[in-house]
């Protein structure tokens, strides 16, 4: 598994999931690279942070149609459908690269004060059943940023409108799983989501 995820990592500059000079085969596997990368950064604050209900995600082509919808910076926000998350680049951003559950453990009263994750945590929504990605047009400040950090890549994961930390249930990591347990060591995502 490790493996493929340096493999993964090696190619990711390469391919866009957004681009229309690359093979349905890259497109495929980038979106599925987008969803296994941020199950697995799930899965490591789920034990971090004793998060009892995260469920896993699944890539959402509807979200990344949405995406492409974005032409301006001022168009991307939340709706009652999805909540947006930016990324520096693909799969680039302070808490999503590598993070290890015994760190996220030891620092966890300071990561939930601190308002920089509290802004970043959309990826880790314990109740979003999917994701979708593009690569923006021009490039976009990060909510709250100096124009000096910009996004090149949004996210957007769906169907819940909620803060992501106040959806929390702290408890042992899938003890609260309303659909049951997924292989991949989170809460299995609804059925009807899908």
């Amino acid at each position: 598994m490790i493996i493929f995820f340096v493999f993964a990592f090696l190619l990711l500059p390469t391919i866009h999931c957004s681009s229309d000079d690359h093979s349905p085969l890259a497109k495929n596997f980038t979106r599925n690279l987008y969803a296994a990368i941020i199950n697995d950064a799930r899965h490591e604050y789920s034990i971090g942070l004793q998060i009892a209900n995260m469920q896993e995600i699944r890539y959402d082509i509807e979200l990344e149609q949405e995406a492409k919808t974005f032409l301006k910076c001022e168009d991307i926000k939340h709706t009652s459908n999805y909540r947006v998350f930016f990324l520096e680049k693909r799969l680039q951003t302070q808490f999503l690269s590598e993070p290890d559950a015994r760190l996220i453990m030891r620092n966890k009263t300071k990561l939930l004060e601190n308002e920089d994750f509290k802004k970043n945590a959309e990826f880790l929504h314990p109740l979003q059943a999917g994701v979708g990605c593009v690569d923006l047009l021009s490039k976009c400040p990060f909510p709250g940023k100096q124009l000096l950090n910009e996004a090149g890549v949004v996210c957007l994961f769906g169907p819940k409108n909620t803060d992501p930390i106040s959806e929390f249930k702290y408890g042992k990591p899938r003890s609260q799983c309303a659909n049951g347990k997924a292989d991949s060591g989170l809460c299995r995502r609804p059925f009807t989501y899908n």
